[in-house]
């Protein structure tokens, strides 16, 4: 599967195709719960705070850099030693932001330094070939 005419951004590393989506950085308002493919991909790439995109190391202590891990039980699978997350790390600025301005934090979440970690997959639809269309594969 490709874009009729695919730009360097639409594959990761990996070679995995992303959807995509517009990029203008500073316009528009938060839409929490909704994750922007480009954004969220170079920020786990990089490790950008998810919210304001600079490095998240900047408050990164000898304990490790700051995630924040919602409602979502599937963020806290085998806890501690194999915990999975969809999520970028956060500044500590942007941590308290965070908590009181998205809906996902608000009842419930746990903020966890973490020392060692590393990119694992990506969470998507495999396709495989269809006609007239590819087809999602289980």
């Amino acid at each position: 599967m490709a874009y009729l005419n695919e730009r360097p951004w639409d594959r990761d590393s990996n070679g995995i195709l992303w959807r995509r989506m517009p990029s203008r950085p500073g316009k528009g308002k938060p839409q929490y719960g909704k994750v922007h493919f480009l954004r969220q991909r170079q920020a786990m790439d990089a490790l950008l705070c998810q919210v304001c995109g600079r490095p998240a190391g900047k408050d990164a202590t000898a304990d490790g850099l700051l995630w924040l891990l919602g409602e979502n039980p599937d963020d806290l699978t085998n806890w501690p030693a194999e915990m999975v997350t969809g999520h970028p790390p956060v500044c500590l600025s942007c941590a308290w932001l965070s908590v009181g301005a998205c809906p996902h934090l608000r009842k419930q979440y746990a903020a966890v330094r973490v020392r060692r970690f590393s990119l694992i997959g990506v969470h998507g639809v495999l396709y495989r070939p269809g006609h007239p269309k590819p087809v999602p594969d289980d």
